[in-house]
This record gives structure tokens, sequence and C-alpha cells, in this order.
């Protein structure tokens, strides 16, 4: 068995007890849901991540040795994943700390804090497809007869007699 496969028998062993969660695949990796809302996760490089979308409680889970923001791409300048925390690796073998962090994501994934985002800038709005047609849309040509209704009529020339 490799090590994110136990990870991932940990994680589900701390969640076992909570009710409505659901494990599925994600970023190729295990997930962990509740009620839609993801909430956990084991990385592929052998990492427990957990959502934690409270400023306080992310500040105070960010302060533990070993925490670091969970990032998906290894490049340099890659942005870490906006509430997300890499726990220290000494929580694998701590599952009491373990499960106290794993019930806090729990719980927020639940709550509308989940969707309050304290980070991220909103984006601006899009147009709409009507109004990006709309813009697009050529002015209308005008038809012949309407042309020729907006002309001057021309001058009538005097008549002249027959002999």
């Amino acid at each position: 068995m490799s090590f994110t496969a136990e990870l991932s028998e940990l994680f589900a062993e701390t969640v076992s007890r909570l009710p409505s969660v659901v494990k599925k695949r994600m970023f190729g990796c295990d997930a962990f849901f509740r009620s839609g809302q993801i909430f956990g996760l084991i990385w592929k490089t052998g990492r427990i991540g957990v959502r934690v979308p409270d400023e306080p409680q992310f500040a105070q889970l960010m302060a533990i040795d070993g925490s670091e923001p969970w990032q998906v791409y290894d490049k340099p300048g890659a942005k870490p994943m906006v509430h997300w925390v890499l726990v220290p690796e000494s929580f694998h073998d701590d599952t009491a700390e373990l499960a106290q962090w794993v019930g806090v994501a729990y719980q927020l994934a639940a709550s509308q804090v989940a969707t309050v985002e304290f980070t991220k800038k909103k984006p601006a709005a899009k147009k709409t497809a009507a109004k990006k047609t709309a813009a697009k849309k050529p002015a209308a040509k005008k038809t012949a007869a309407k042309k020729n209704a907006a002309k001057k009529p021309a001058a009538k020339k005097p008549a002249t007699k027959k002999r």
C-alpha cells in the first residue's frame, strides 16, 4: 500500500463518525466532501490538506510549525490555493490534533463561512451573450426606399405648350 493510500485511510478513519462525508477522486487524489463542499484531501506528495475558509482559524493553523499553504503546481511563482493548508506531517501520528483540524474544516464546509473568500477579489462582471451579440452587430443599412424618401424632390420644370 502506498503512503498516500495510508493517509487516505487515516483521514477516512478520522471522519468515520462524522455524517454525510463522501470520498471522491479529485485533482488526482482522494478528496472528502460534506454536502457537496470539499473540506479535505490527500495530496499526491503525501500530505493531508484541509480547507479552512475562516481567516482567524486559517491563521491559527498556518502558525503551527510544519503547516504550509497548498499549491497545486510546483512551479516558481505558483499561487497557493485559497483557504487550503497542508497540515504538519506530525499530525499523521497525532490523531487528536488531526481530528481537531479535520473537524474544523468539516464544520466550515457546511457553514456560511465557507462561501466567504477573504483573500480573493471578485472578478469583473462579464458581458452577457446577448449584449456581446448586439455589440458586434453592424448598423442596419438603409433600404433603397428609405434612401429615396430622404432625398429632396427634384424641382419641376415649367410645362411647355404644344403647337
